[in-house]
């Protein structure tokens, strides 16, 4: 599938091209919760990617930027290391529009409102700590990754944790540092 391509009949659109919904894949789903403008959720999570491996550049505020000479920094986002870097071809990246009530209600709902298999929900929370200050990005209970050995696949239940990143509203690239630790890979 191309970028932009939606799943027809549904809210999910593909964020990176390659998709493939036959392919025996991760189907890893960035959702929003408390964004403004969708738009900049969209570029936040492209951005978090680094899909091609190229770092995200962000502005003395957080912000991110197109503009390397407008920026403070950049980061590398989960693709942009191993072992999801030379792992893309096991996940399929997509994006909805659908937003849940709370920043942390998909992480451990069991059936989120997607009927993709072997699915993981990350909702990137813009504005969560308005919501509740203690709130941290955390990842669903009893299917973390602990290595150093590969993650095996559960037989049962739900394979992988959904995940809830808070992207704080005044420096949102911090938010961002935590997303690799809040996929679960799969790399058999």
């Amino acid at each position: 599938m191309a970028v932009g391509e939606q799943i027809p009949g549904t809210a999910i659109w593909s964020l990176v091209s390659g998709n493939d919904l036959d392919a025996d894949r991760i189907n890893l789903l960035f959702a929003p919760w408390g964004w403004d403008h969708y738009d900049d959720f969209e570029a936040t999570a492209a951005g978090v990617l680094s899909w091609d491996g190229d770092a995200y550049w962000f502005e003395d505020d957080g912000a991110l930027t197109g503009d390397p000479d407008a920026a403070a920094g950049a980061q590398i986002g989960v693709f942009g290391i191993e072992p999801w870097r030379s792992s893309r071809d096991k996940f399929n990246v997509w994006i909805t529009d659908l937003e849940p009530e709370t920043p942390v209600q998909w992480v451990n709902q069991e059936d989120p409102p997607f009927d993709l298999p072997d699915l993981a929900v990350v909702t990137l929370a813009h504005h969560a700590v308005a919501e509740d200050p203690n709130l941290i990005s955390v990842a669903g209970l009893e299917v973390h990754f602990v290595g150093p050995d590969p993650p095996e696949r559960p037989l049962v239940g739900t394979p992988f944790a959904n995940a809830m990143v808070v992207v704080p509203g005044t420096y949102p690239a911090v938010g961002l540092r935590a997303v690799p630790q809040r996929i679960p890979p799969r790399l058999e």
